[in-house]
């Protein structure tokens, strides 16, 4: 005969004592194995309830994301058309303010053209004061050249003959003779000013 307890196989010659033996306690075996599968087939089952239950609240949270998102997005189309009637209304309040600003100006030029086309002398506002008919401001330059490289920050005549001295971005001083438009002395470095 041959018997399974377990994993072991056993081939044994016994008595009907020993065999009702171990039948007992391979019934005793079964009964625990047969126990184990219905400890298992409810733990399974438990555990499908709960899969069934994760999945119904994970597509309810879904449902709810996809509402909020669109919720969301109704939300910012709307405050983008509020921006825009704001940005619209300040554009207009900008350009009426212009106007008003340039139909201010324009009065103002044109009362300016009104009084000094009038012929105004100067001896009326002050008679005691000499004055040359030439000494009025310039309306174009006599001469123009490129005197550094970038900006010019500083000019000034010297009171003797015509010579002009010249401060730029460039650190430089030059000076000019613009009687004979020509670069008087080397250029001078200016490492720091005091």
């Amino acid at each position: 005969r041959l018997f399974a307890v377990g994993d072991i196989s056993v081939f044994v010659r016994c008595s009907l004592s020993e065999s009702s033996a171990i039948i007992t306690t391979l019934k005793q075996e079964l009964q625990s194995l047969l126990s184990q599968k219905v400890d298992l087939e409810k733990a399974i089952q438990l555990i499908r309830d709960e899969h069934t239950t994760l999945q119904l609240t994970c597509s309810h949270l879904e449902d709810k994301l996809r509402k909020t998102q669109d919720e969301n997005r109704e939300l910012v189309d709307r405050l983008m058309r509020y921006k825009s009637k704001d940005a619209e209304k300040m554009n207009e309040e900008n350009d009426k303010f212009l106007k008003k600003r340039y139909a201010k100006i324009q009065r103002e030029l044109e009362e300016a053209a009104k009084d000094s086309s009038r012929n105004v002398s100067l001896d009326t506002y002050a008679p005691d004061i000499p004055y040359s008919e030439k000494s009025a401001v310039p309306t174009k330059p006599s001469y123009v050249f490129d005197a550094h490289e970038g900006e010019v920050s500083a000019v000034k005549w010297s009171p003797v003959d015509r010579i002009v001295a010249t401060g730029g971005a460039d650190r430089k001083v030059k000076l000019w003779d613009t009687s004979k438009n020509a670069f008087l002395v080397p250029q001078l470095h200016v490492d720091k000013l005091s």
